[in-house]
């Protein structure tokens, strides 16, 4: 009987697992009229989301052609291909073809590199001649500018050849100081250094990589000119290599940025921000957009010094993108004086208020009232880079954050303590 029973179960469990699988493969009217509307709606949801969401490209970049530099030949007329590295010295007879090498360069060295040039002796016949210069114009000091430009008083070299004239440089000024114009071209100059296809009389230098002439506004990369298409150039204005805006947007690496107000759109330190909002761009180089950042009133948010920043009712640290609350300290009051301390980049710094001394986000227990920064003092010399700052109040010595003591434990004096004597008389050891 039992066995019946259970016969009879597994049955009916079957049949209701069969009709359960039944339900969902079963095609009905009902789920052919979804499967259509699926079809037709979701392409247009997908595109939706990707109107609203995707970052809008509008500023595009195409590749612009660059001229190579002109090559000047700096050889005075001799045949490289014969010369010979002769093993006597300058004041010896040479055989014809031979030239003298200055403290053992090479004679790759002498082919490649015209720092070398106007130091060789030559003989082509006979005796040997006076020194010659064969750099046709390498005076003063030889600077390199990097990726084989160089710079001496009077050109710059691209490469060991001259590309143009230091007295042709745009000066630097409040922009980078990268271009070169002699009123008929425009010479790129940060390194490799070379001609370009710019206009020279409306060619400007914009700053932050980027410059502009009658044709259109350019970003100038390595052995590479982009020209951005899509900003208006009359008004395009860079904030750095990343921020850009004209009169209609903001593009942050070539995307406008939306819902930022313009009008109150600028540079706080190592931040940005609007009436609205706060952003922090150092972000990775595939970000498309900066970070926003959250805690501080953005209307009132300003920039004091160095890491310091303030709205209207904290003082903050920044710590790259983090901006930390210095608890206590009175905005009003606040006032920055200068280093307390340094490992390699990694600093701390002297602040204070009405209330109190601070060495970073750390209270000290010293007189704000009286409270004088010194100077710096390496702590390490010779070695990895550390830096101390010295101050005094009315009562101690303070080398970084702690009390300069004495051989009885009691504060250093601080009357005599100056950096005028290098803080002989500030107990420092």
């Amino acid at each position: 009987m039992n066995e019946e029973l259970e016969n009879v179960t597994e049955e009916v469990s079957e049949v209701e697992s069969a009709n359960v699988k039944q339900q969902f493969t079963t095609v009905t009217t009902f789920s052919k009229y979804l499967a259509l509307a699926l079809f037709i709606t979701l392409p247009f949801i997908g595109g939706w989301i990707g109107y609203h969401y995707a970052p809008e490209k509008v500023a595009e970049v195409e590749k612009v052609v660059i001229q190579e530099v002109e090559h000047k030949d700096l050889s005075n007329g001799l045949d490289t291909e014969t010369l010979k590295v002769s093993d006597k010295s300058a004041s010896e007879s040479m055989a014809a073809g031979e030239i003298v090498l200055p403290n053992g360069s090479s004679l790759e060295n002498y082919i490649s590199n015209h720092q070398y040039l106007k130091y060789f002796k030559k003989r082509d016949s006979g005796e040997l001649e006076e020194t010659v210069d064969l750099s046709q114009g390498a005076n003063g000091e030889l600077k390199s500018i990097g990726f084989g430009c160089e710079k001496d008083d009077k050109y710059y070299y691209q490469d060991g050849m001259i590309v143009t004239e230091t007295s042709y440089a745009i000066p630097a000024g409040e922009y980078s100081g990268h271009f070169a114009n002699d009123g008929s071209s425009v010479y790129v100059l940060r390194g490799p250094c070379y001609k370009t296809n710019f206009d020279s009389n409306t060619f400007e230098d914009l700053g932050s990589l980027y410059s502009k002439d009658k044709n259109g506004l350019y970003k100038v990369t390595y052995k590479s000119i982009d020209k951005v298409i899509g900003v208006d150039v009359s008004s395009a204005r860079p904030l750095d290599s990343d921020w850009l805006i004209d009169k209609n947007n903001v593009y942050f690496r070539s995307s406008v940025m939306k819902d930022i107000d313009i009008e109150t759109f600028e540079s706080v330190g190592a931040f940005y921000k609007d009436k609205a909002n706060i952003y922090y761009d150092n972000v990775g180089a595939r970000a498309t957009e900066p970070k926003n950042i959250s805690g501080p009133d953005p209307e009132t948010f300003g920039y004091i010094e160095n890491v310091y920043y303030y709205d209207k009712d904290y003082v903050y640290i920044s710590y790259y993108e983090n901006l930390k609350v210095i608890d206590g300290v009175a905005v009003e009051s606040f006032e920055y004086l200068g280093t307390c301390g340094c490992v390699e980049k990694s600093c701390g710094y002297y602040i204070k208020d009405a209330n109190g001394v601070y060495c970073g986000s750390e209270k000290m227990e010293a007189d704000p009232n009286s409270f004088e920064y010194l100077g710096n003092y390496n702590a390490n010399p010779g070695g990895m880079p550390m830096v101390d700052g010295v101050a005094k109040d009315g009562k101690c010595v303070y080398l970084g954050n702690k009390k300069v003591l004495d051989e009885s434990n009691q504060c250093v004096t601080p009357e005599l303590c100056s950096a005028d004597d290098e803080f002989v008389n500030c107990g420092i050891e």
